[in-house]
């Protein structure tokens, strides 16, 4: 019997409750021939013959989850916020796509975040764009500027360690994933190289006049090649944090968002960006960030007005409930607590009642984290 090689039921992974797309994406392409050696040439779909690696992308047409994402969204928010630095929502101009050099039974492939499912973009790429921007577009004052803006932001005024002017150091910026804030609607493209086998087999040629299939040509016919994007319109969150307190005082955070939005804008994210894609416009007044502001502003004033009661309480006898009451945004709430009542709490360590010695005892313990 042909076994092909995939896990025990795995077309079954496909008719889930909100499947992990990126899983299904990566771990169970299923169109091979009945000895898998190659991928099906053609498959009925829709009463029509289709391409078994486009049949393939058809099932992939929503991916992540809108609550999970959100709730991402709030963490990396309230995180960026401790960390003074900034955050920014950013919607698709037109498809986006990254990862697609990535080896893949289709041509190409897609990078697709590990927890959420969804096409992502890393700090990684966020960082390189924006270097990229300061290096060659941005506009200093001066030349001395701008390479003093490469070497604290990045950690290096020059990419070639022989061009060098300064040792490498860590850079004083943060760049968080840009993670998409609600379930992404993914559409299939296609290119149509017309390259023959140049890209596979054009290191080997021997004599050209003997080998035209092998020479990039317009005499080739068109290969389609069918590929996976995100949709126009989506929301994406880009945050930057500086690393610690002295990257805080050294940095402008508005201006390193300014080059981040103005990368973002003229020069687009992700793959293909010379043809279209990648591009991104700033989102101002987002519902999400509404809702966090709302949010926070409302914490703000309740643990403001904590009364001493209510804090021996909330830290000795009921912290459990405490820490699950505010479970999403329990490094706030610590940061809160200590900014409003740190001289109150530092009097409880020397107290001789119980409940004011376990406040101080758990506070102290979780200000570490903070």
């Amino acid at each position: 019997m042909t076994m092909l090689p995939l896990y025990q039921n795995a077309d079954a992974r496909h008719e889930r409750e909100n499947p992990n797309a990126g899983l299904l994406f990566e771990r169970f392409f299923n169109q091979f021939n009945d000895d898998a050696s190659k991928i099906l040439e053609s498959k009925e779909f829709n009463g029509k013959l289709t391409q078994g690696n486009n049949f393939w992308l058809q099932n992939f047409k929503k991916a992540g989850d809108t609550g999970a994402l959100q709730k991402a969204a709030y963490r990396q928010m309230d995180l960026v916020k401790q960390l003074n630095g900034k955050h920014k929502f950013f919607n698709t101009q037109w498809h986006f796509v990254t990862g697609t050099g990535y080896p893949y039974p289709v041509e190409n492939g897609l990078l697709w975040h590990r927890v959420h499912g969804v096409p992502y973009l890393s700090g990684a790429a966020v960082k390189g764009l924006v270097r990229a921007w300061v290096e060659q577009w941005a506009e200093f004052d001066s030349e001395e500027k701008r390479t003093e803006c490469l070497l604290n932001w990045f950690g290096s005024d020059n990419k070639i360690a022989k061009k060098q002017q300064y040792p490498s150091q860590a850079g004083d910026l943060i760049f968080f994933d840009a993670l998409p804030v609600k379930e992404v609607t993914l559409v299939t493209d296609i290119m149509t190289p017309h390259c023959g086998k140049w890209y596979s087999e054009g290191r080997k040629i021997e004599n050209i006049a003997t080998e035209p299939e092998k020479v990039p040509a317009d005499w080739h016919d068109p290969v389609p090649i069918p590929f996976l994007v995100v949709d126009k319109a989506t929301s994406y969150l880009f945050s930057i944090a500086p690393r610690n307190v002295q990257a805080a005082e050294r940095v402008d955070m508005k201006e390193v968002i300014d080059c981040l939005t103005q990368a973002l804008e003229w020069l687009g994210a992700g793959a293909k960006t010379a043809t279209g894609y990648g591009g991104f416009i700033k989102q101002e007044n987002h519902p999400l960030e509404k809702e966090w502001k709302a949010e926070n502003q409302s914490l703000d004033e309740e643990l403001k007005e904590w009364s001493k009661e209510q804090l021996i309480n909330a830290f000795s006898r009921d912290y459990t409930a405490t820490k699950t009451r505010f479970e999403q945004n329990w490094q706030q709430v610590l940061a809160l607590i200590w900014h409003y009542h740190e001289s109150e709490i530092n009097e409880w360590e020397n107290s001789k009642d119980k409940n004011p010695k376990k406040a101080y005892k758990k506070l102290t313990e979780d200000k570490g984290q903070l």
